[in-house]
């Protein structure tokens, strides 16, 4: 619930950095001890990480990329579907084109 909001409107930098930051510290606390909760992140995070994404929430994207490749780091099993229909837009030149 907190992600969506900062989607909609990320101007507090150093909250948002927190915010991640948090994210980060609980997917690989979680994920390191629980079997099954990288499934779990995946169907409550990726539609909200779809939805920035397509956006163009720029102050996210980064943030994003970064706990998708926590995520992926984690899966047990093969690639989810889900973030295979995310290689087209990754490797479109405008993307990396984008200002830091």
């Amino acid at each position: 619930v907190k992600l969506q909001a900062v989607a909609k409107n990320p101007t507090k930098p150093h909250y948002v950095h927190y915010l991640f930051e948090t994210l980060s510290l609980v997917i690989k606390t979680v994920c390191g001890n629980v079997d099954g909760a990288v499934g779990e992140f995946d169907r409550n995070l990726f539609p909200i990480f779809q939805e920035i994404l397509q956006n163009e929430v720029d102050s996210l994207i980064p943030y994003i990329f970064q706990t998708i490749s926590l995520l992926l780091e984690r899966q047990k099993a093969e690639v989810p579907e889900a973030y295979l229909s995310l290689l087209p837009f990754l490797v479109m030149p405008v993307l990396w084109e984008r200002p830091g």
